[in-house]
C-alpha cells in the first residue's frame, strides 16, 4: 500500500481512544480518634522519596475512606501521616524520625516507591494504609 493511502485510512479511522481513567479507594484502618489524615498519591519514585507534587493530595477525618477517580493508568504509591496536633504537617524529633502516626501503600518504607507502588488500570484498585507510629 502507498504511503499517501496509509494516510488517508489513518484519518478515516479517527483519533486514538484515550486511556481510561482509573480510580483508586483508599481506606484508612489504625487511626486515631482525633487528628485529620493527610494522604498524598504519587505517580514518580523521586515525587514519592522527597513527598513533592503529589498526582493527588486529600485530608480526611480518622474514620473515613475515599474513591479518586480520573487517575490515569500506572502505578502509585501512597504516603499517609495523621496530624495528631492538627498544626498541618508531619511531626519529626531531632533526628528527623516521625513523632506522628503514618504509613505508607503496601506497609512499605518511608524512601521506597517500588515496594510501595501498586497498579492502577481499569478496574478498582483497592489501597488500605494504617497511619502507625512504625510507618508500617
Amino acid at each position: 500500500m502507498r504511503p499517501k493511502a496509509l494516510a488517508i485510512l489513518a484519518a478515516c479511522a479517527g483519533p486514538a481512544a484515550p486511556a481510561a481513567a482509573a480510580e483508586l479507594s483508599l481506606a484508612l484502618t489504625g487511626a486515631a480518634p482525633a487528628g485529620k489524615v493527610w494522604i498524598q498519591v504519587f505517580g514518580e519514585p523521586g515525587a514519592f522519596a522527597r513527598r513533592e507534587n503529589p498526582a493527588a493530595a486529600l485530608i480526611l477525618p480518622p474514620s473515613a475512606g475515599a474513591v479518586l477517580a480520573g487517575l490515569p493508568p500506572g502505578r502509585y504509591a501512597v504516603a499517609a501521616f495523621q496530624d495528631v496536633n492538627g498544626n498541618g504537617r508531619l511531626d519529626t524529633n531531632l533526628f528527623g524520625q516521625p513523632v506522628e502516626p503514618h504509613g505508607f501503600s503496601r506497609k512499605a518504607g518511608s524512601g521506597d516507591f517500588a515496594a510501595a507502588a501498586i497498579e492502577i488500570g481499569g478496574e478498582v484498585a483497592q489501597i488500605t494504609v494504617e497511619p502507625a507510629m512504625n510507618g508500617a
